[in-house]
């Protein structure tokens, strides 16, 4: 069938991922903003300096001057709902004693969160919002914001500094997960990195597993179609 077939066709594909992005994670950590730098002008066609990487206050200003108001507002009603939702979902500490021994759960945050956040061909606030609100609703001391440098991320911004996001960074792809997860002089390493990407996104995210956190290595989305004369196929 061919719904079988195009799921085993992922199978190399990731691997060729991996083999691709091992030199970009081992030249992050040999060579820090310097490699940065040099992969997003290859991969993003990015004229950036070492100095512009981190996104700056008159830039989120700008960001909210060429946002809809509409959309900034949109924005603030989506946040609002995200974080009354990620409320009760936090873990409750409990403790009791029995047989004279004192038992229980103690929950800690973790002091630096780092969400990636993808930049095709639109923004994508949504994912600023359902991934930097639980992390401050959990209590994390610190969340960073890696997205690739691109004209549009305007309502990004917006959404990161609505959600109370403490740095963000324009980098993208394989030398964000890798700058987040060894830290650079710029982008200081976290304890955990979250969010959705390409395969390649993935592929580093595998590659970094064990020494930072990671929430999951997200595979595509797949929806079925199923149409009249019984034919089906993925989108």
């Amino acid at each position: 069938m061919k719904v079988v077939k195009e799921i085993r066709n992922r199978k190399p594909e990731f691997e060729l991922a991996m083999a691709r992005v091992r030199p970009v994670i081992k030249d992050v950590k040999e060579k820090g903003d310097k490699a940065i730098v040099r992969y997003t002008r290859l991969y993003d066609n990015a004229d950036i300096s070492i100095s512009s990487l981190r996104v700056t206050k008159n830039e989120i200003e700008e960001a909210y001057r060429k946002t809809n108001k509409e959309d900034v507002e949109a924005l603030r009603k989506a946040a609002d709902s995200i974080k009354k939702f990620a409320e009760k979902q936090l873990a409750r500490e409990f403790s009791y004693e029995r047989s004279g021994i004192r038992l229980g759960q103690i929950i800690r945050p973790i002091d630096r969160v780092g969400c990636y956040v993808p930049g095709g061909n639109y923004p994508l606030p949504s994912t600023v919002l359902m991934t930097c609100i639980p992390a401050k609703v959990a209590g994390v001391r610190e969340t960073i914001m890696c997205t690739p440098p691109r004209e549009n991320n305007y309502a990004t911004y917006v959404a990161a500094d609505i959600c109370g996001v403490d740095e963000i960074y324009k980098v993208g792809g394989a030398q964000a997960i890798a700058a987040m997860a060894y830290g650079t002089n710029t982008i200081k390493k976290v304890d955990k990195i979250v969010g959705p990407g390409n395969v390649y996104v993935s592929a580093a995210k595998k590659l970094v597993y064990g020494d930072v956190g990671i929430d999951m290595v997200a595979g595509p989305t797949e929806l079925v179609i199923v149409s009249n004369n019984g034919d089906a196929g993925f989108i």
